[in-house]
C-alpha cells in the first residue's frame, strides 16, 4: 500500500441507510486500503442521502448497483448520472461476499474490493473461501484495469480531499 497514491472516498449503502462509520471492522478496512469513509458517526448508523450526495464518494459498496441507481435520492451523483463510471465505482457485495470478520469469506472480500479499487497493483483474487470462483469479476477487473481509477474528483467534501 505504500506505492498506492490515490485516497478514495467510499460509502457502504444500505437500503435503509444505516452505515458503517467510526470505530467498525469495515472503516479499518478502509484504513487499511487508504480509503476515507465519508460516514463520520461512530459504529452504525443512519447517513442522510444528502450527505452522500454532497461527499460525492469516488466508490461506493452496495447490495446491488440497482439499489444505488434507481434509488432517486442517489440521482445527483456524478457515478449515477454518467452510467459508463457505474461500473467502476459501485462495488457489488455478491453471494459470496461478506465484510463481517467473523466470515470465512472476509479475506476474499477484502481482496476483491482492493482489485476492484486498484486495478492495477491488486489481482482479482481467484476463489472465495467456500470454494465459488471470481471468473465474473476477473471479466470486470480487466475492463476496469482499462479505465483505472487514476483520475481525481475535486469535491467539496469538508475533508480536505
Amino acid at each position: 500500500m505504500r506505492e498506492i497514491r490515490p485516497v478514495h472516498t467510499v460509502y457502504f449503502h444500505r437500503d435503509d441507510w444505516q452505515t458503517p462509520g467510526k470505530a467498525t471492522d469495515i472503516n479499518q478496512v478502509f484504513g487499511l486500503l487508504k480509503m476515507d469513509n465519508i460516514a463520520v458517526h461512530e459504529g452504525y448508523d443512519v447517513i442522510s442521502p444528502a450527505t452522500v450526495v454532497d461527499h460525492e464518494p469516488d466508490l461506493i459498496i452496495a447490495d446491488s448497483i440497482e439499489s444505488v441507481v434507481e434509488n432517486p435520492s442517489l440521482s445527483g451523483l456524478h457515478m449515477v448520472s454518467d452510467t459508463a463510471h457505474i461500473p467502476h465505482h459501485i462495488f457489488e457485495l455478491k453471494e459470496d461476499h461478506s465484510f463481517d470478520r467473523d466470515d470465512p469469506r472476509f479475506q476474499y472480500t477484502v481482496e476483491a474490493f482492493a482489485a476492484f479499487a486498484y486495478p492495477d497493483t491488486f489481482p482479482a483474487p481467484e476463489t472465495s473461501s467456500d470454494g465459488h470462483g471470481a471468473a465474473a469479476e476477473e471479466g470486470e477487473e480487466e475492463e476496469e484495469a482499462g479505465h483505472g481509477h487514476s483520475h481525481s474528483h475535486s469535491h467539496s467534501n469538508g475533508h480536505g480531499h
